[in-house]
This record gives structure tokens, sequence and C-alpha cells, in this order.
């Protein structure tokens, strides 16, 4: 920005991107990564592996797993020691609703495309510090696993990558002239780099995962095109203020996120036509209508302040909450997964 509204810029924060069927019956406890939730046993039982990003962890809806312990929050000294807890890795996620017999949870808010093969670092407060613990590469989660014809893998993943948290800092900056700028930056970066760390994240994927069908999930629009209001923190001035975006910002914001997607899905074809088992699954139709600040919302929109279950942060800060699917939209995510399995 170069004008005097430069002191206007917005303290945000957020930590995101970059979450008919048969329940998964999740554990409460503090859960290992390895540890399956099933269903019924079957003869011939349907596997599902979850991988991915915060759109995959179900980050934003409590209870995360580690979380509780009948029906009560546990102490903060209690959840730390949950991995699952660290990665907030929700009981009512999207792939938790798929119809399966097993379902392995590996899937960590904040994930980046490095993070299936290595490990991935989460930062939370602990009585007045702010402490570190790695979680696993999250395709360790194979080890000992023996997949199925019938087995699937989930992901969502590459939002992080591509900086989409610094794009939507932007959208929601109305003072910040720079929004088609860095999302076309964003794009041509995932054109000429991210694209080839993903090709080799799914060849990855498809080595480590015998003959599953690897289903690379999408992300949602999140903003209602009519524009909107909402209150933030402004650093520099110290108070809060109210905010208004743009139907035309709003439109941009969603625009990116479908070239985004659309650049996911023929990369995928690409990976499909040289003989990989893998399939796109678009959501972006199913949250049409439902963004964030629309009448009936899938997607939480700002969330000012630290929230109870927040790994960092204050009374100022971004929730990681913020635009993130909530229950509907977990429960639309699911049906377009379980139905795009249905029609391939």
């Amino acid at each position: 920005m170069k004008t005097t509204h430069k002191l206007l810029s917005i303290c945000l924060s957020l930590c995101i991107f970059f979450t008919c069927m048969v329940g998964i019956k999740v554990p409460t406890a503090a859960a290992e990564e390895t540890t399956p939730a099933s269903t019924t046993a079957t003869d011939d039982p349907v596997i599902i592996v979850s991988l991915g990003d915060s759109y995959s962890s179900g980050e934003g809806i409590e209870p995360f797993i580690g979380q509780q312990e009948n029906g009560q929050d546990r102490d903060i000294t209690e959840r730390v020691q949950s991995l699952d807890w660290l990665a907030h890795r929700s009981t009512k996620a999207w792939s938790g609703m798929l119809t399966s017999d097993k379902w392995y949870f590996a899937a960590a808010s904040g994930a980046k495309i490095e993070h299936l093969t290595e490990k991935q670092t989460k930062s939370y407060d602990f009585n007045g510090e702010t402490l570190e613990t790695s979680l696993p590469a999250q395709l360790d989660i194979f080890n000992g696993l023996s997949l199925t014809d019938n087995d699937y893998v989930t992901i969502t993943i590459g939002g992080n990558d591509i900086g989409f948290v610094d794009i939507l800092t932007i959208a929601l900056n109305p003072f910040d002239s720079s929004l088609d700028t860095k999302i076309n930056d964003a794009l041509v970066n995932f054109d000429k780099k991210i694209s080839v760390e993903l090709k080799t994240a799914y060849k990855a994927i498809a080595d480590i995962s015998g003959d599953a069908t690897i289903l690379v999930v999408g992300y949602p629009r999140l903003l209602s095109e009519d524009g909107f209001t909402f209150t933030a923190y402004v650093k520099q001035l110290g108070m809060n203020m109210d905010l208004t975006i743009s139907d035309e910002r709003a439109q941009t914001l969603n625009q990116g996120i479908d070239d985004f997607n659309t650049r996911l899905s023929y990369l995928v074809n690409e990976c499909s036509q040289e003989g990989m088992n893998i399939v796109f699954v678009p959501v972006a139709d199913s949250f049409e209508g439902y963004e964030a600040y629309t009448g009936d919302a899938y997607v939480n929109g700002y969330i000012l302040g630290k929230q109870s279950q927040d790994l960092t942060g204050d009374e100022h800060s971004t929730s990681s909450y913020s635009f993130h699917p909530n229950e509907k939209g977990a429960a639309a995510y699911a049906k377009a997964v379980q139905d795009k399995d249905r029609s391939d």
C-alpha cells in the first residue's frame, strides 16, 4: 500500500489453510495417529486413510480428538499430550463421515506438502510460554498397513503452499489494492513450482498405499459474493474496527480459489493419464450460496480472539477457526466425496 491507509493494515494472523453415510466412531481419548476408528467388520473391509491440511483435519469444528474426557474439556496439561489435539483433528471431520470399516486419520491443521514426508512443528501456548511439538510425517501412518483394491486415500493439500493465508489477509483488507497481483503471483508459483511438488507427493502416496484410490479433494469458495462487514482488530490503531468487503473483492477471492481448484483438477487428470489411480473431487459447487456471511453459511466467518482450543493467540488474534467449514460444511464435503466415489 502506498497511501495513508497503510496505517489501517489489519492484524490478521490467520492460521488457516493452509477439513445416508455410516458415521465413524472417533476415539475421544488422546489417540495415536495410527489408531483406527472402526465401524462394522466385513470380509472385504473398506479402509480410508485421511491426509492433508486443516480442510481435512476439521479445523474449527469442536471437539477435537484429545480435547475432552467424559464430555468435559481436559486440562491443558493433558490436551498437549495428544498429538491429535495439537493437529486439531476434529471428531466431526468430513472424512470421518465417509462409509468405511476402518479409518486412519493423519491430516493436520497448517500442513504443507512437505509434511506428508517430513515432521510438522506445532507451537502452542503453555503456562505463559510458547512451546513446540513435532507431529510425525503423515505418510508414516501407512507403516504396518496392508491396503486392498477397496481402499481410499483422501487429501486436501496445497492451499498453505500457495500462500493462501496471505491472500485471504489481503482480501480482508479493503485498503490493500494488491489482491489481484497476489492471486496471480500465487497461481504462477503453482504452475512453476508447486504443481511439481504436488505431483511428486501424489506419486509418493500412490507408491506407499498400494492399489488405493487417491481422492484429491478441492477447496470451497469462502466469501459471500454480495459483500459483507466484519469486525477486526487494527493493530496500528489499537482498537477493533468494522471493515466492509465489497462484492467485487469477495468475487475476486472466490475466483482465485476456483482457478486454484482448476489447476488441481488438471494436475490430477495428468497423473491419472500417466497411470496413477487418482481422482479429483470438486466441492466448490456444494458451497455456492453458503459461503461465510451468507444466511445459511457452511463456512465460519472472521473470528476475532483466541478460542478455548486455539493453540496460540490472545484476545486480539484471529482464531484458527476462521474461514473453515463448520459442521454443515463438513457434511457438504463428505457428501461431495461420497457421491464422487459412487459415480466412478
